[in-house]
C-alpha cells in the first residue's frame, strides 16, 4: 500500500543539510535508480518524523511524489530514544557524501566525545579535536585534567542549552561567558 509523503514529517532538529547542487545531483540518482529505495529506505518513528532519509524525502517532493511505496519507508518501532538520536548521526556518514553538516545543529544536541565514538571528525568544520573532553558539561562529569603539551585551538564554538550549562561551562573553566560573550581570548 502506498505511504503519502504528507505523512511523513522532515525531521526539524537534522543536523545535516544539503546544496542545491547536490540535491540535484540526489534527484537525479534517484530518478536514474529508484530501485535503491527498497535497499535504504526512509526511516521514520511512529508518528511518522523523519529519523533517516531526510534529504531523499526532499528529492522526491522536488521531483512531484506524493506518494511512494510502502517499502520506501521502514518505521522503527523498537528502538529506544537512543538509539534513535544515534540513527539520525550515523545515517548521514560517512564523511564526504552528499550533504554537509550543520555543526550548530549538531552540537546543540551532541557532546563532542559522543560525535567521535560515532566515528564523526569535527576538526573537518574548523572546530578543536575535542574528543578527550567528557560529555556535555552540565552532567556533573569534573572537568579534564589539562593537556600536558600545549595545544592550539583555532576556534571553538560552545552552545548552551540552558543557563546552567553556561554556570556550569563558568564554574569549570573559571570564565565569565555571558549571553553577550562573541570571543574569548585563550593564551
Amino acid at each position: 500500500m502506498p505511504i503519502r509523503l504528507d505523512s511523513l514529517t522532515p525531521n526539524p532538529d537534522n543536523p545535516r543539510t544539503i546544496t542545491l547542487k547536490a540535491l540535484i545531483r540526489l534527484s537525479d540518482s534517484l530518478k536514474r535508480d529508484s530501485a535503491f529505495m527498497r535497499l535504504r529506505p526512509m526511516i521514520v518513528d511512529d508518528t511518522g518524523l523523519l529519523l533517516a532519509g531526510n534529504q531523499r524525502y526532499r528529492a522526491l517532493r522536488d521531483l512531484g511524489y506524493e506518494e511512494v511505496p510502502d517499502e520506501w519507508v521502514t518505521v522503527a518501532r523498537d528502538l529506544t530514544p537512543e538509539q534513535r538520536a544515534r540513527l539520525v548521526i550515523l545515517d548521514n556518514g560517512p564523511e564526504g557524501s552528499a550533504g554537509h553538516w550543520n555543526v550548530d545543529v549538531l552540537l546543540a544536541d551532541w557532546a563532542p566525545t559522543e560525535l567521535g565514538e560515532l566515528g564523526m571528525d569535527l576538526t573537518r568544520y574548523g572546530l578543536p579535536d575535542l574528543s578527550h573532553l567528557p560529555g556535555h558539561l552540565g552532567d556533573g562529569i569534573a572537568p579534564p585534567a589539562p593537556p600536558r603539551e600545549p595545544e592550539v585551538w583555532k576556534s571553538l564554538r560552545v552552545h548552551f542549552k540552558s543557563r546552567r550549562e553556561m554556570e556550569d561551562f563558568n564554574r569549570i573553566t573559571g570564565l565569565s561567558v555571558t549571553e553577550e560573550t562573541s570571543a574569548i581570548r585563550f593564551d
